[in-house]
């Protein structure tokens, strides 16, 4: 960690003892951003890692739906449909904005997309108001959303359709999810006379 240079903030190991939350908040936020500024950008050194992050953000986002985007992210992602046209681009089986629906309802459909078909936790809990207005657990969640698209470029076809029924609950942890290593196995699960 020393030797990562992370900026330094305003918060004492007595903060941390005493169980200060908003200074432990703040100082996993302020560590959040430079690292994942420093994964999509390793070489770029800048004084607000915040704003540089929600500008790599957008940046990215950007690249993908090919339009200039507003320059405030949390205007650019709180109605959802910049997220569906992220999605949509990436996955062309993903759900299309249902205009008719709420914007809950929209982002839980995308949310468990995006999941299934790239394999990206969900963070963001899609019965909240509207996830997306809380800018801090929208740039943790693009961040873990554009690091599992590198990750897992093509979607998986075989679970990226959403089925109606799996609105109402979470998805379970799925074994095919196992499926997707690096081909490791050495044949222990299968008994052998030796």
């Amino acid at each position: 960690l020393a030797s990562s240079s992370p900026p330094q903030v305003n918060v004492g190991p007595n903060d941390v003892y005493d169980g200060n939350v908003t200074c432990i908040l703040g100082l996993m936020w302020t560590n959040i951003c430079f690292f994942a500024l420093r994964e999509s950008h390793p070489r770029r050194e800048t004084r607000d890692e915040e704003a540089a992050l929600k500008s790599s953000l957008l940046d990215w986002a950007a690249s993908i739906v090919r339009r200039e985007l507003p320059a405030d992210l949390r205007a650019a992602f709180r109605d959802g449909r910049l997220f569906a046209a992220v999605l949509k681009r990436l996955d062309p089986s993903a759900p299309d904005y249902d205009e008719s629906a709420s914007v809950v309802d929209n982002l839980r459909r995308n949310f468990l997309h995006a999941e299934r078909a790239f394999d990206a936790p969900l963070l963001l809990d899609a019965s909240d108001q509207n996830p997306l207005d809380d800018e801090k657990a929208l740039v943790a969640y693009l961040c873990e959303f554009r690091h599992c698209v590198a990750q897992n470029p093509t979607p998986r076809r075989e679970r990226s359709a959403v089925d109606l029924d799996d609105l109402d609950s979470p998805p379970s942890r799925r074994p095919d999810a196992e499926d997707r290593h690096d081909g490791d196995d050495d044949g222990d699960d299968e008994t052998s006379p030796v």
